[in-house]
């Protein structure tokens, strides 16, 4: 589509005997020592994203177009060899690849589809691929030698005996085939199991290969027969690329070599072909084409997640999910700030679109402790993502894990409804302590798959609270953004659970919960989970209706409201007061549970 699939800046320059040094190469050498190779053309790549191809420089393909078509072998040939080579080498191909080496390599590497010869004529060395009429041979010149005139003398061997394979199969690159590497096979005679394999790094049409494979097909089989002349003196004209008839030999014959000793001249010649294949039609065959996709714009979501893993976090689970808005978005290049914008540090890539949708029929309330048999959630994704199904036991071992809105659910069943909305089903609710978000969901939400290969973790310090980060692809006209107001999920204990209490307003209440801890989530050894952090305390609120709030620690799982505190608090006019408790972790407070007690 004309576009760059992989950000990167590139500077091309033609070779023009005028352009300028290019700017990064000139940033790198000494002032005024940057060569601009004029003569030279390049390509200049800034800033490549070298991890998109396992840290290495891929291989890079350039197609170079030439209006002179079918004459590129006379161009290549007459930019090597310069003004004292006249060359007439009209070839069957629109383009060739040389990778270094000599004319010579070159010539040798077509010579069995594209024979060249070449002759001194005039000074000047003429490179032919088409033979010309040359001199007739008369019968009575044939085996000539000094004071000899009449005479015939001449010699047609056969080179092996080895049978000639009655097919060639020629390999090239078809533009009708986006340059991909195409098969043409030439047949000749009767199939006797032998067959020929050529691969040749020329561009050309099916119907052009399959002319040039005929060709070499033909030469096989009649570059076997050759004859060597002895002619006087006065044939000395003859040059290699002559078509010659000689007098007691069938067909025509192309001279390939002349020499002149003992004032004779001495030819050697091949027997002249012609390609079987000329203007047969030729198909290129389908081409493997992958489809151009559009990128489309970067969508990006920040995930303040808990600790997903075994053991205890030290630093904050802050993960990056992004996807574009087209199937043919690729990746995006993350960057992340922790002080409210004014500095940006690089935060990785997203090498893989994560499966990120909305939620269309949001959960109804559960339970963490159970599994949600009941509810469904349905939600909207784009066409090219889908979901699947998974068996109870991969569910619990992190399978079909989501991030709805802010509560993390596992989900056993999909079923697609069609339009790319699906249907989740049997669903573990609150996974990890999130069982805060359950109350709080809304069609439109978020929904995000839990793929630990689609999120990219950010490196964000223990104490960072608000982080923005933006997301930059190559479809991206400006970068996505995404914030969060804090990032420390992973670092925070879970909120304490069964809170209970005993006790009257009279005699005072006996309040008791459980803690949790964010390094027991397994419970393998069904005892006491680890505590986790430094110490254990908890931070409990008093809410008294229509008064102010106060605060106490307590450093067991149990606190009691006194009947005094409550008598004063009734005193003042509360008829109830909400007890929130808190476990203090080493970097922050858990979220609360709470209850509610009756003061009169």
């Amino acid at each position: 589509a004309g576009d760059f699939k992989t950000p990167v800046t590139m500077r091309f320059y033609s070779g023009s005997e005028n352009q300028m040094p290019d700017p990064l190469i000139a940033s790198a050498e000494a002032l005024g020592q940057a060569p601009a190779y004029r003569g030279l053309a390049y390509a200049v790549f800034e800033s490549f994203q070298l991890g998109d191809y396992g840290n290495r420089i891929p291989s890079l393909s350039f197609e170079v177009i030439a209006d002179e078509g079918a004459a590129v072998l006379d161009v290549v040939l007459g930019e090597q060899l310069g003004d004292a080579v006249i060359t007439q080498c009209p070839s069957a191909f629109d383009g060739l690849v040389q990778t270094g080496g000599s004319t010579r390599d070159l010539l040798e590497m077509l010579a069995p589809v594209v024979p060249v010869t070449g002759a001194l004529r005039g000074g000047q060395l003429h490179l032919r691929t088409s033979p010309i009429e040359g001199a007739a041979i008369l019968p009575d010149d044939l085996g000539a030698a000094v004071g000899e005139v009449h005479g015939v003398s001449h010699e047609s061997t056969r080179a092996g005996t080895v049978p000639v394979p009655s097919s060639l199969i020629l390999s090239y690159n078809d533009p009708d085939r986006d340059y991909q590497a195409g098969l043409q096979r030439a047949w000749l005679g009767d199939w006797n199991g032998r067959e020929a394999n050529l691969a040749l790094p020329i561009t050309a049409s099916a119907s052009d290969a399959l002319k040039l494979a005929g060709q070499g097909l033909s030469r096989l089989r009649v570059f076997r027969e050759t004859a060597k002349l002895s002619l006087p003196w006065r044939y000395a004209h003859v040059r290699p690329g002559d078509r010659i008839a000689v007098p007691g030999l069938a067909g025509a014959w192309v001279v390939v070599s002349a020499g002149f000793e003992e004032m004779q001249v001495k030819l050697a010649l091949v027997r002249d072909s012609e390609s079987g294949s000329e203007g047969q039609p030729a198909d290129a065959g389908r081409p493997l084409r992958e489809e151009d996709a559009q990128p489309g714009t970067t969508l990006l979501h920040l995930l303040d997640l808990p600790w997903l893993g075994d053991g205890l976090a030290t630093s904050p689970l802050l993960l990056a999910a992004a996807r574009g808005t087209e199937p043919g978005w690729k990746r995006a290049a993350l960057s992340m700030s922790s002080d409210g914008g004014a500095t940006w540090t690089d935060a990785g890539i997203v090498n893989q679109a994560a499966t990120m949708g909305i939620v269309v029929l949001p959960p109804s309330g559960g339970a963490p402790t159970l599994f949600d048999l009941a509810s469904v959630i349905e939600v909207q994704l784009p066409p090219w993502q889908d979901l699947t199904s998974r068996d109870r036991s991969d569910m619990l071992s992190g399978a079909n894990l989501a991030l709805f809105g802010e509560e993390l659910i596992g989900f056993e069943s999909v079923q697609h409804l069609g339009g790319g909305v699906y249907r989740l089903s049997g669903l573990l609710r609150g996974v990890r302590g999130t069982e805060w978000a359950i109350a709080n969901h809304v069609a439109g939400e978020r929904f995000v798959l839990i793929e630990r290969e689609t999120l990219v973790a950010l490196d964000v310090p223990a104490d960072a609270q608000a982080v923005q980060a933006m997301a930059s692809g190559v479809g991206d006209a400006a970068p996505a953004y995404a914030a969060t107001a804090h990032a420390h999920a992973a670092l925070l204990p879970p909120s304490p659970v069964h809170m209970r209490r005993a006790g009257t307003a009279a005699t005072g209440f006996e309040l008791s919960w459980i803690r949790r801890s964010r390094a027991g989530w397994s419970w393998p050894a069904l005892v006491e989970v680890p505590l986790g952090e430094e110490a254990e305390r908890y931070r409990i609120t008093v809410r008294p209706t229509s008064l102010s709030p106060r605060e106490t620690e307590s450093t067991a799982p149990a606190w009691t409201y006194t009947a005094a505190a409550i008598q004063a608090d009734a005193m003042a006019g509360a008829q109830s007061a909400v007890i929130e408790v808190r476990q203090i972790g080493t970097f922050g407070l858990s979220r609360h549970v709470s209850i509610t007690v009756p003061l009169v």
